[in-house]
């Protein structure tokens, strides 16, 4: 049966699937196959996973195998998915002090694309202050095993942190968690122009907004570190991270679609009818939000200098799009978050300074246009200096962004000198000229 991705935009091409359940029959299932790659939840968006060989299914493999909670270290299995590792940092009292707003990924999944939160304290889940170390199957079936206590392991462990799957399979991560803690969550609507402003994300925990097509409103949602006791309004919350997240907002869309110009009236409103919510909760329950409806995503990093022009590239290619010959309106809304760069590692989007993300989306149900929409991002995106998000679609080769790509690809030469590890999306960031 050929598997799909999350999205649904995504088949897989595998010749047949695998799901050992132990670091013996993942190292034996390696070592025999002629290509293989390792798939976690499917939640890319882009074909980073896929593979033409033997596809790894890790969702047997999450295990807890070592917790010190006085350093906060925690080493366990790689396919074990978000969601089930904060329940279990949170037995321990611990937390990951940054995550993104979905919690259904395998934790090798957000480790080897470079998945994000927001903050500035913070850079992505590849940062060298998150992971401390690394177990990795190579071509023969053997373990390698790289820690940052290490001094000889630094230089590998740097390719290893954001791989892309490509040096070898992980079984294991020893993540650095952090005490844990409660956040207030506040959110408010704002203009645009405000919510650009440095003192938001500069002087709070964690911020971020959504922008909204067709509109210069934005819901501006600010989180930070508090010591008050746990406090929900209910109502409001549900109201908002249920109703307006996930059923309003697909009703919109689905009914939208059906006569696409009418998008251009509806999304100002939506800003409108969220409201100001405020509560305070465990961290990564704040931290996550609930979606239920499915989309298509591009996202790309920008030094943050350049947020102002990326997000008014942005409205221009929504405004080209918008009755445009192909019919297609975009019709979502956009999140933008920031975080300062990422450290200890070779492919980060972030990589040399503070950045921020913005991050499109497209609901099904507008049709395959969304395809000529995010090419035309995917260009101006890329003739600003930005870099896209590993997991996410794009189209532009960023390969010539990246200094130290040469040095990565020594590294997985070394790893994997048969390319047991290469699949198509590889090989195409391998070709100079595309």
């Amino acid at each position: 049966m050929r598997r799909r991705n999350w999205a649904g935009n995504l088949k897989f091409s595998q010749s047949r699937t695998e799901s050992p359940r132990s670091l013996e029959e993942l190292c034996r299932v390696v070592r025999e196959a002629p290509l293989v790659k390792a798939l976690g939840s499917g939640h890319s968006f882009s074909d980073v996973a896929n593979s033409q060989g033997v596809l790894i299914l890790t969702d047997n493999l999450k295990q807890v195998l070592d917790v010190d909670p006085h350093r906060g270290l925690v080493r366990v299995e790689a396919g074990i998915k978000l969601f089930e590792l904060n329940s279990l940092l949170h037995q321990h009292g611990l937390c990951l002090p940054s995550l993104g707003d979905i919690d259904r990924q395998s934790l090798a999944g957000v480790v080897s694309t470079g998945t994000h939160g927001t903050g500035m304290a913070w850079g992505s889940f590849s940062d060298e202050e998150v992971v401390r170390g690394i177990d990795l199957v190579l071509a023969n079936g053997e373990l390698l095993s790289l820690s940052a206590d290490r001094e000889g392991d630094r230089e590998a462990l740097r390719a290893a942190r954001l791989s892309l799957g490509t040096l070898g399979v992980i079984h294991a991560i020893t993540l650095q968690a952090a005490p844990a803690h409660r956040l207030e969550h506040r959110s408010s609507v704002m203009s645009l122009t405000d919510a650009l402003q440095p003192k938001h994300y500069l002087e709070n925990d964690h911020f971020e907004f959504f922008s909204f097509p067709y509109s210069d409103q934005v819901l501006a949602i600010f989180r930070n570190k508090t010591d008050e006791p746990l406090r929900q309004r209910s109502v409001a919350r549900f109201f908002n991270d249920i109703v307006m997240e996930n059923w309003v907002l697909e009703s919109v869309l689905r009914l939208s679609s059906r006569r696409p110009s009418t998008i251009r009236k509806l999304m100002p409103l939506l800003p409108r009818l969220a409201g100001e919510t405020q509560y305070v909760d465990h961290s990564h329950r704040v931290m996550i939000a609930t979606r239920s409806g499915k989309f298509y995503e591009t996202e790309y990093a920008f030094p943050i200098s350049l947020a102002a022009d990326a997000l008014q590239a942005h409205a221009n290619v929504c405004e080209h799009h918008a009755g445009s010959s192909s019919d297609f309106y975009p019709n979502y809304p956009t999140e933008v978050r920031f975080t300062r760069e990422d450290r200890g590692n070779m492919l980060s989007p972030t990589q040399g300074e503070p950045s921020v993300f913005v991050s499109v989306h497209t609901h099904p149900a507008f049709g395959q246009g969304y395809r000529s929409f995010f090419e035309d991002l995917s260009r101006e995106f890329s003739a600003l200096g930005g870099r896209p998000h590993w997991g996410k679609l794009f189209w532009e080769n960023p390969r010539k962004t990246y200094e130290e790509f040469p040095a990565f690809l020594k590294h997985r030469e070394e790893c994997d000198p048969g390319g047991k590890f290469l699949n198509p999306f590889f090989k195409r960031l391998m070709e100079e000229n595309t």
